[in-house]
């Protein structure tokens, strides 16, 4: 265990879990897990599919090939991965954000919401903040997204494993 501030109820993982379930009950676990999968699941598969639309419809634009599906299309370079993936980004966070604030204020607010349906959480934010409440925190979200080359990088990754690896440069997707 670590000496200062820290006790020995949270220096590991196993008397952490102990605590959680001593402080919280059996619910700790399961707490925003519902809004996480649904959250999750529509992030990536928005994700994928808006990449996938944007990096099919700017190649036939911009580089002029007539049919994606029968040229051989050259891998895409890290710029347009990163353009693509920004969009794609953007359009998700932007559908998802209310379930992500709903699974946030499910998880760090414990006994208060960790224990009510989503729509009953989604209700009071939105019965006190209005609709545009459930998009609080969506500015910073955003610039995570858009700003950082991580999802560029992410779908640089992808084509290069697509396209490089498993030989797949038809434009096929």
């Amino acid at each position: 265990a670590r000496s200062g501030t820290w006790s020995s109820e949270w220096a590991s993982i196993a008397p952490t879990l102990a605590a959680l379930r001593r402080d919280h009950g059996a619910s700790f676990w399961r707490r925003g897990l519902l809004c996480t999968q649904l959250c999750q699941g529509l992030n990536v598969g928005l994700h994928f599919g808006v990449y996938e639309t944007a990096a099919t419809t700017s190649t036939a634009l911009f580089a002029g090939v007539k049919n994606t599906q029968s040229e051989r299309a050259p891998r895409t370079s890290f710029l347009h991965s990163c353009v693509c993936g920004a969009t794609a980004g953007l359009i998700a966070s932007c559908v998802t954000q209310p379930l992500d604030l709903v699974r946030r204020r499910q998880q760090l607010r414990g006994a208060v919401d960790g224990d009510r349906w989503f729509f009953q959480v989604a209700a009071d934010i939105v019965k006190r903040d209005g609709v545009g409440g459930l998009y609080r925190g969506i500015v910073p979200e955003l610039c995570k997204v858009c700003l950082f080359p991580a999802s560029g990088v992410n779908f640089f990754v992808y084509e290069f494993v697509r396209q490089d690896i498993f030989g797949e440069r038809s434009g096929v997707r």
